[in-house]
């Protein structure tokens, strides 16, 4: 019996998976198994100091194109210059595949564009930088991206990374989680994997995944933290599936790890969102099987003895 306990009451690795619908999403992005964006247009402004005479010279074109049409610029013009791309007006599809160091923050002020606004951070002293093109033009530091929503063409964006959902609201612009669920799953002891703990998130909340420390029996396997930062890597998925409803739809999850959500919720601190051993013992399917097979012997026994009394 005691031997059963302690296999409940030890850290295991946790893997998440979050739904939620949000004004805010950040993502420092990570290469490696990342997928490429499909977009069916977009307006990229690059900062005036991140422009060669040539590529201004393009999206000043661009940019008097759309004067001449009636629309107007998008971009600051004092400090970005404009380009337009359309995938109508393109011979190849408008594709676009993020590399690492790039810190998205994706924002929706209205129901006409996501809005990602684009940091560059400088890489590790021992690696190269790995700039990204879209249809030719590079994404610098400062750049923005307008991709136009509609009914009926809505963007899918997949993306890699260190993942922070929603601003807590100290300010009036705050852009919030409006609505959301999480679900975290464990290792059980016979390697499989099932939910131990669901919830629901708060209008104003804040979610990020992150490393916990490596129990002791983990290290002797071996089984490192990893180096680049104390946050883990996630899935991202992000889509616009309902247009009239403010927010877009964001599905974030994690492999196995030692890890954490940490759930910062209005006028709080970040608080780990912990897992007891009781959900654990209580969300496992073999003691769920184990006791309904014992509840069926009871009731047998019960039914036997009422009817065979001694």
């Amino acid at each position: 019996m005691s031997l059963i306990f302690l296999l409940y009451i030890v850290e295991r690795k946790q893997s998440f998976a979050v739904s939620a619908i949000t004004e805010h999403l950040r993502v420092e992005t990570v290469s490696e198994g990342a997928d490429d964006w499909s977009l069916v247009a977009a307006h990229i402004c690059i900062p005036k100091s991140a422009t060669t005479q040539e590529s201004a010279a393009e999206s000043d074109a661009d940019s008097s194109d759309g004067e001449q049409q009636g629309k107007k610029p998008l971009c600051e013009t004092a400090y970005f210059d404009q380009t337009t791309f359309n995938i109508e007006d393109e011979d190849e599809e408008l594709t676009l595949r993020w590399t690492d160091d790039y810190a998205l923050e994706i924002r929706q002020f209205d129901k006409d564009f996501l809005y990602i606004y684009i940091t560059r951070n400088p890489p590790p002293e021992d690696e190269d930088p790995q700039p990204v093109f879209f249809q030719r033009h590079e994404i610098p530091d400062g750049a923005i991206i307008y991709i136009p929503l509609s009914e009926e063409e809505s963007p899918r964006l997949a993306l890699r990374g260190y993942m922070s959902l929603g601003e807590t609201p100290v300010r009036s612009d705050a852009m919030v989680v409006r609505e959301g669920q999480y679900e975290i799953r464990q290792d059980s002891w016979r390697q499989s994997k099932h939910v131990v703990a669901t919830g629901e998130l708060f209008p104003g909340d804040k979610i990020t995944f992150e490393q916990e420390t490596v129990p002791f029996w983990a290290r002797l396997q071996k089984q490192a933290k990893a180096e680049r930062s104390d946050k883990i890597v996630s899935r991202v998925f992000v889509s616009d599936l309902v247009p009239r409803v403010a927010g877009f739809n964001v599905v974030a999850t994690t492999d196995p790890q030692f890890s954490s959500i940490y759930l910062t919720r209005v006028g709080g601190q970040p608080t780990r969102v912990p897992v007891s051993w009781g959900q654990r013992l209580t969300t496992d399917p073999l003691i769920a099987g184990i006791v309904t097979i014992l509840g069926l012997m009871a009731t047998v026994l019960a039914l036997r003895n009422s009817f065979f009394p001694r």
